[in-house]
């Protein structure tokens, strides 16, 4: 601002703060490019590995960039209140022009970070989605695990109590008992196999 005074001796009030408001707009493309880059960064890091670190720094973007939205959707709800004020009449032509160029400045900070909103937003659904799927493969893994695991305990289950069973006077009874159950286990998992497929 300083600089531009300095180079502008002559310039009205308003164009001060018109060029003022244009540059202060004009330093957040610097830091949304840098955003950018760091989602492009955690992008490739949860590629990588989906870790709930990477996840915590999707996170954080996603949180900086809902601040930056508002900031500069104020400014620009600012520029527009100027440009439909009634002192608006008084400005000169050039003036005029330079609040326009303030104001379109804003309208592109808002668009970008509307578009770096919704790719993090998406990018956050992905992953969402994806933590999703592992847990449910995971659960059907345990479940049908906790399927397959019951054989073997019902059957022993049978031959622990104190009453008359089959194969209990024969010698190798034990040893029929573990194949049928693991027959059993067998068939039981083949089933489940074909039922998952």
């Amino acid at each position: 601002m300083k600089n531009y005074l300095d180079k502008n001796l002559d310039s009205t009030i308003y164009e001060f703060l018109f060029n003022c408001l244009f540059i202060i707009t004009d330093n957040y493309f610097p830091y949304i490019e840098e955003m950018n880059d760091d989602r492009k960064i955690v992008s490739n890091k949860l590629k990588e590995k989906t870790s709930k670190k990477n996840l915590l720094l999707l996170s954080d973007l996603e949180t900086g960039i809902v601040f930056f939205m508002s900031a500069s959707k104020q400014n620009v709800v600012l520029l527009e209140q100027i440009r439909t004020h009634a002192f608006r009449k008084k400005l000169t032509e050039f003036e005029r022009e330079e609040l326009e160029d303030a104001l379109i400045e804003a309208q592109q900070v808002v668009e970008m970070i509307q578009i770096t909103s919704e790719i993090l937003h998406q990018l956050s659904g992905t992953y969402n989605n994806i933590l999703n799927n592992n847990l449910n493969d995971t659960m059907r893994i345990l479940t049908v695990l906790s399927v397959l695991l019951t054989i073997p305990t019902i059957i022993t289950g049978f031959f622990g109590m104190n009453m008359p069973l089959p194969l209990e006077n024969n010698a190798s009874g034990w040893i029929i008992t573990i194949a049928i159950s693991t027959f059993l286990w067998f068939g039981l998992s083949l089933v489940l196999r074909k039922i998952m497929k």
